[in-house]
């Protein structure tokens, strides 16, 4: 697998989701047939293919209206699950430039939340926080700066940063979370319109003229 400078990608191979937990039970590991028989994974693989592939960008706010695709997380929600916030944690972590600086998390505030889980109508919406599979979209501010490959942000502290992660825990145990900012401006070069003028031009003088 390739590594991406900046980039958070976590892979742990022994994962439990937190209400499976119980010290007065011996380990079962998720490929064992007790575990797969419980149903826990049956209705989120059925949107595997959904968390394949690239990270999404930043939904747009039309799309974060549609509460069949997005749960938008209640602050209280949000402040009671402290794996939201270390999400964005990870996130920066990715930047070992920002990891030296000490104060950069203390100054982070959440401003809003959402959950994507490629489940519609899940019932009731806020079980979403309790999915395998998901996609969690983290907007704060207080982060001065941002690195991402290829990517240019602004800078400042007052700037709302637009963060992405996945995470995926599967049947046998392994989880993984994956995350980017949002939002900046690309740093790869674009041919100029100059540039594609001209090879049209050359282009149509190459062509045999009709008698």
């Amino acid at each position: 697998m390739r590594k991406k400078i900046h980039c958070l990608h976590i892979i742990c191979t022994i994962s439990r989701v937190k209400d499976e937990v119980n010290p007065k039970k011996p380990f079962v590991a998720h490929f064992h047939d007790a575990a797969k028989e419980d149903g826990l994974f049956k209705g989120e693989l059925l949107a595997d293919s959904f968390f394949k592939g690239e990270l999404p960008d930043w939904p747009s706010d039309d799309a974060l209206n549609n509460g069949k695709r997005f749960y938008l997380v209640k602050e209280s929600e949000w402040q009671a699950n402290d794996w939201i916030p270390m999400y964005l944690e990870l996130v920066i972590c990715a930047d070992a430039r920002l990891v030296a600086k000490r104060d950069v998390v203390s100054k982070l505030a959440i401003l809003e939340v959402a959950i994507e889980t490629g489940i519609e109508d899940m019932e009731p919406p806020n079980e979403r926080l309790k999915a395998t599979r998901a996609n969690v979209y983290i907007k704060c501010k207080g982060l001065a700066n941002v690195c991402s490959p290829r990517m240019i942000f602004e800078s400042g502290e007052h700037v709302e940063r637009k963060a992405v992660v996945r995470r995926v825990l599967d049947e046998d145990g392994y989880l993984t979370i994956s995350g980017k900012f949002c939002g900046g401006q690309s740093t790869q070069k674009q041919p100029s319109v100059a540039l594609h003028n001209e090879k049209k031009i050359q282009s149509s003088k190459k062509r045999p003229r009709s008698d």
